[in-house]
């Protein structure tokens, strides 16, 4: 495992849109405005106002924006500005030397899930973490957290959990949108499950959908290889029927039916209100229903 270097105050760093177009543009100079004041100047990505359909510029245009951020020598870090969809479009056709020799700090989450899990084969932590247009409304605390932790200036996150099912553990941490890690079952961009806690969290998903995924989980024996599971945001996942429906509620008791392993909730990182950073594919602990992840996981010191 690589280690990555830390932020420092003045540093440069890029705003890239892998994903979905923004079609507000007052958003991104919103989100400029937010990291400037957190210290850091920004650079643009070229095309992060580009516009093809749903998505933010052709393919080829959004893959030479991300490649380019962590070619440049300058660049810190990488901060995707939102999710949506389309970086499962752009998986063959990242150049992965390029990242592998270039490592940095790389932000984002929801469909930036599927480039956390391609990279996580390049062995380096990556942070499933707020983003500059649609986390900008909510709770400032995640930007400032954000910020603390990249800087070192944290030595340790510890999150309270709530058990499903308690047992102390330790794995390395894998995860994200759940629609997006089952999008990706099958294909060689899927994290290695070995050995791992497994994070998933989504939005505007009813429970039917939710039991769905969490099948595909089960079917392809991920939820057998994993050390366990930690459940976060599951945003609007309620049913729209509730008489025609199960509750959000019942899942938790059904996914104890698909696997022995421990199995927590109350991690607020996800599509809410509070977002907090989560750093990926590092080893972490849980013991005594908190999980905790040391800096030194993470960073060169």
């Amino acid at each position: 495992m690589s280690l990555i270097k830390k932020l420092n105050k003045g540093d440069k760093v890029s705003l890239i849109a892998p994903a979905g177009a923004i079609f507000n543009d007052e958003l991104i100079k919103k989100s400029i405005q937010i990291i400037n004041e957190f210290g850091y100047s920004v650079k643009l990505g070229k095309n992060i106002n580009s516009k093809y359909g749903y998505l933010a510029g052709e393919d080829n245009k959004r893959v030479e924006d991300l490649i380019d951020a962590f070619k440049d020598k300058e660049v810190k870090a990488i901060f995707c500005i939102r999710g949506g969809y389309g970086t499962i479009r752009l998986l063959d056709k990242i150049n992965y030397n390029v990242i592998k020799n270039n490592k940095k700090i790389f932000v984002g989450y929801s469909d930036i899930t599927s480039l956390h899990a391609s990279f996580s084969h390049l062995d380096f932590p990556t942070f499933h973490g707020p983003m500059f247009s649609y986390d900008i409304f909510k709770n400032n605390d995640n930007y400032n957290l954000l910020f603390e932790f990249l800087e070192g200036r944290i030595d340790k996150l510890n999150y309270a959990l709530t058990p499903i099912r308690e047992g102390n553990i330790e794995g390395k941490i894998v995860g994200g949108n759940l629609c997006v890690l089952c999008s990706l079952i099958g294909t060689q961009y899927q994290y290695k499950f070995k050995n791992s806690i497994l994070f998933i969290e989504e939005i505007n998903e009813e429970p039917y959908k939710i039991d769905r995924f969490l099948n595909q989980l089960y079917h392809s024996n991920i939820l057998n290889e994993v050390e366990g599971i930690i459940l976060g945001s599951f945003t609007n996942c309620n049913p729209e029927d509730k008489n025609r429906s199960f509750s959000f509620e019942y899942i938790y008791e059904y996914i104890k039916e698909l696997t022995t392993k421990p199995i927590y909730f109350g991690l607020q990182s996800g599509h809410d209100y509070t977002n907090k950073l989560l750093p990926l594919n590092i080893t972490a602990k849980i013991i005594d229903n908190k999980l905790i992840i040391n800096k030194g996981e993470v960073f060169i010191d």
